[in-house]
């Protein structure tokens, strides 16, 4: 079992307290490439076991209007930032669902992680597995359909549902042992 102490992760009846960095840098849409990154974000980064991005849009290779979306030169952006995982469960991730696809692609060649959407339920639902080689760490993404996300089903593709029931059922089928 997990328990908190003290802002510290740790195993209930275990001594041992178990640390793991992880940074999050939220609502990425760069519709350009991004330049001159401060030279103290590397001196945070530098000792986190993880870095996961939350990408607001999917990627495109053209100026668009109508979706929300990112240059293609921010996978560059992404793997100067050494991000291990993109959060894909957003209201704006499916405004094209072709995009959807071809994120997730260039993700992948790309060496980077995604999460929290996919083609259907049981797609969207899979976490991302944060390792820093002698301990792990399930991370969960969800979207609200309050705010427009366009929900995953069993053979419908959208973003892991945040609702109660399915919040418990994701975590109890990939509980740290079951499955990783």
């Amino acid at each position: 079992e997990i328990g908190f102490q003290k802002n510290k992760v740790v195993l209930i009846n275990d001594t041992r307290t178990y640390f793991m960095k992880i940074i999050f840098l939220g609502d990425i849409c760069a519709t350009s490439p991004l330049y001159g990154i401060d030279p103290r974000y590397f001196r945070i980064i530098s000792d986190a076991n993880c870095i996961i991005a939350n990408f607001e849009g999917v990627f495109s290779e053209r100026c668009r209007e109508d979706i929300v979306y990112n240059s293609l030169s921010t996978i560059d952006t992404l793997n100067i930032l050494k991000v291990n995982s993109v959060i894909l469960g957003n209201n704006h991730i499916f405004d094209d669902k072709k995009l959807f696809k071809n994120t997730v692609n260039i993700l992948n060649e790309s060496g980077i992680d995604s999460f929290g959407a996919g083609v259907n339920l049981l797609e969207a639902q899979r976490p991302f597995v944060a390792d820093s080689g002698d301990q792990k760490a399930l991370v969960y993404s969800f979207g609200w359909n309050v705010i427009g996300c366009k929900q995953a089903s069993t053979n419908v593709s959208g973003v892991n549902p945040f609702e109660i029931k399915n919040l418990f059922t994701t975590i109890n089928n990939y509980r740290i042992g079951d499955k990783h």
